[in-house]
Parts: structure tokens; C-alpha cells; sequence
């Protein structure tokens, strides 16, 4: 029998054609952008490849649990890297499993310190997703906390308030058209 030996590859080194650089680009004039398409596509790869060519600062989540507290804490060390101060009082809220707590933790979010324009993506989001991260997320959008770009990536998940989301110009959507 003969293996096959899994190629590694350099995100650095993936080309990108310029359409979808341009549409990948946009992503710091929103607060949310969603990316979907279905597996295969290079989501993941073409995001990592457009943020390590173009040095933009990010956070970078993979979910791997569909648990809800389990993603939480996850979210929470991620968003360590941002601001730990406000990521221990996140963690400490525990998920925000009602509008209350999503306001609640978007707020503590709001009052974060953060430098410099950051991409805070959460890759896989398929797995995790939930109308309650859902409406998270719409809160965070909302908000639109300067400097804090969230970016969900996955399989066509992200319905709740897409079009009202669009209309105020909080949402960019990248779909697999955008990816050929």
C-alpha cells in the first residue's frame, strides 16, 4: 500500500486572484462578516493567506465542540489576546445564552482596549452554531465596536437579520462565488 503524504501549505504562498482579494479587503469597514461556502473552497486558507500577506492584526478561533460553553471559553481565550481584563470578566459572565447576557458581554467588549483595527475570526462556525451565538453576533454588529472586526467563517449558517444587518451596512457576506 502506498500512503499519501499530506501537503502542507503556506498560506503565504496561495494565490489569491484580485476579486477576492478586493471582497476580502472589505472586511475592516464592517463590524461582522460572514463567509460561507461549502467545504473545499478555501475559506480558511484564503482568509490566513490575505491576513499574513497584508499583516493585519487578528485572533484567530477554530470551533471545534458544538457546546456552547466550551466555544465560550474558546471565544474568551481568543479575545485574551485582545484585552485579558475584559476576556476574564466575559469568562466569568459564562455564555451569553439570552439577549440580556448578549448585551451584556457585547457591552464589556465595547469597553475593551484595542490598538489597532483587529479581525477576531472564528473559523469552522458551522459546528458551534446556534440561534443564541447567532444573536450574539447580531449584537456585537450592532454595537459595532470601533477597531473589532468579527469574521465567522463556515457553511452556510449565518440567517438571523442577514438582510437588516446588510441594509444598515454592518455585514459584508463573501459566499463560494466570491472563492472561484
Amino acid at each position: 500500500r502506498r500512503m499519501l503524504k499530506r501537503m502542507k501549505v503556506n498560506p503565504e504562498n496561495m494565490y489569491l486572484s484580485q476579486r477576492l482579494t478586493d471582497r476580502l479587503s472589505q472586511m475592516k469597514n464592517y463590524p461582522l462578516t460572514v463567509i460561507e461556502a461549502p467545504m473545499g473552497y478555501g475559506k480558511t486558507m484564503g482568509v490566513r493567506s490575505y491576513l499574513k500577506k497584508n499583516m493585519i492584526a487578528y485572533v484567530w478561533q477554530s470551533a471545534k465542540d458544538p457546546s456552547p460553553d466550551y466555544f465560550w471559553r474558546q471565544f474568551c481565550r481568543s479575545f485574551s489576546q485582545i484585552d485579558s481584563e475584559i476576556a476574564q470578566e466575559l469568562e466569568a459572565m459564562g455564555f451569553p445564552g439570552d439577549n440580556v447576557l448578549a448585551c451584556m458581554a457585547v457591552h464589556l467588549m465595547s469597553t475593551a482596549s484595542i490598538e489597532r483595527n483587529t479581525l477576531l475570526v472564528v473559523d469552522d462556525y458551522h459546528i458551534v452554531f446556534s440561534e443564541k451565538l447567532n444573536r450574539f453576533f447580531q449584537t456585537a454588529a450592532r454595537e459595532n465596536i470601533p477597531k473589532l472586526h468579527i469574521v465567522l467563517i463556515g457553511r452556510n449558517q449565518f440567517d438571523s437579520c442577514r438582510e437588516e444587518l446588510k441594509l444598515k451596512g454592518l455585514l459584508l457576506t463573501l459566499t463560494d462565488s466570491d472563492f472561484r
